[in-house]
């Protein structure tokens, strides 16, 4: 699956006015500041625990496709060596 560096701008861009969004309502309301700092707080931490398991997943999915990759390219290069090998071994008998 191919992404776009334009994706994770968006996603940045979403999170920053979030964040934004939340701290500017936290400054303009008056009233009961304690508890809307403290559910503020827990959400920040809940989109931030959601952003670091998406990034992980991601990671991981990315690994897993590098070392897939890797294994592929090892093969063949053997195989290719195998296959000039053998075509050099028939050079010198002939």
């Amino acid at each position: 699956m191919k992404y776009s560096i334009n994706n994770g701008k968006s996603l940045g861009t979403i999170i920053t006015l979030g964040l934004l969004g939340a701290a500017v309502g936290v400054m303009l309301i008056p009233y009961k500041k304690n508890k809307i700092r403290e559910r503020v707080i827990v959400g920040a931490q809940d989109l931030a625990n959601f952003v670091s398991d998406i990034l992980k997943e991601k990671a991981d999915d990315l690994l897993s496709t590098t070392e897939s990759v890797i294994e592929k390219s090892k093969t063949n290069f053997n195989q290719f060596t195998h296959e000039v090998n053998d075509k050099l071994e028939q050079g010198k008998y002939k």
